[in-house]
Order: C-alpha cells, then sequence, then structure tokens
C-alpha cells in the first residue's frame, strides 16, 4: 500500500490519521475561566461592601463587564477549534481520495503504449470556397 505525509508522519493510504493526544481549546477554556472565575469571586470578597450594596443596575453592570471577557475567549477557542476541525476533514477526504486513487488504479491497469499516445489529430476542416466576382 503507499505512503502520505500527514503533519510530517508517515501514514498508510487508507489509514485513518491518528487522533491528536495534545490538550486541545477546550481544556485550556476550562482552565482559563476556573482561573478567571475564582479571581473575580476573590475581588468580590474582598472587596465585600462596594459590590454587595451595588443598585440592582450597576450589579448587572459589573456582571456584564466580568463576563464580557469570558465570551470572548470562547469565541476564540471555539473558533479555533472550528479550524482545527476543518483541517482534520480535509485530510480525511485527502486520504479517502488517495484511497480511491490506488483502488482504482489497481483495477484498470494503464497500457503503456496508450499512456505515450498523443491526442488524436482534430479533423482538418476543408477550406470553403471563395465567391467569384469579389
Amino acid at each position: 500500500m503507499g505512503q502520505q505525509r500527514a503533519r510530517g508522519k508517515q501514514i498508510a493510504v487508507g489509514a485513518v490519521p491518528p487522533a491528536k493526544t495534545g490538550r486541545g481549546p477546550l481544556f485550556w477554556g476550562m482552565v482559563g475561566s476556573a482561573i478567571y472565575i475564582s479571581g473575580m469571586a476573590t475581588y468580590a470578597i474582598i472587596q465585600r461592601g462596594p459590590v454587595w450594596e451595588m443598585a440592582p443596575n450597576a450589579f448587572a453592570d459589573f456582571l456584564a463587564g466580568t463576563f464580557a471577557p469570558l465570551a470572548f475567549l470562547w469565541l476564540v477557542l471555539g473558533f479555533l477549534q472550528q479550524g482545527e476541525e476543518l483541517r482534520n476533514s480535509g485530510e480525511a477526504l485527502t486520504v479517502s481520495d488517495q484511497r480511491k486513487l490506488s483502488i482504482l488504479a489497481a483495477s484498470k491497469p494503464i497500457r503503456r503504449d496508450r499512456m505515450l499516445e498523443a491526442a488524436p489529430p482534430k479533423p482538418k476542416r476543408k477550406a470553403k470556397p471563395k465567391p467569384k466576382g469579389s
């Protein structure tokens, strides 16, 4: 069976590329969110008076400002994960195409003389007679 390269590694044509074993965006997003939320909770506990004595609309503004960076973080992480999934699906299609080509090549032997033949010549057009009297 043929070989092809996938992210610097040799894999057999038709084989499924190995799964990524590193920690992905989901892991780092959860870690970052946990650290951020614990930091904001610590701030709220230390600054107990101003945070808990806020008017409802000011408290809502505080919460919106607190969680907006988390929303942006998850937006970026979702974008990165989508790019990774798109790359994986492209690799799977490449492997699938290589497999189809190898099966096709094995099932239809190509004659060497047919490969080397030039394209058949185009038929020559007959010249139209010129009208008399011009």
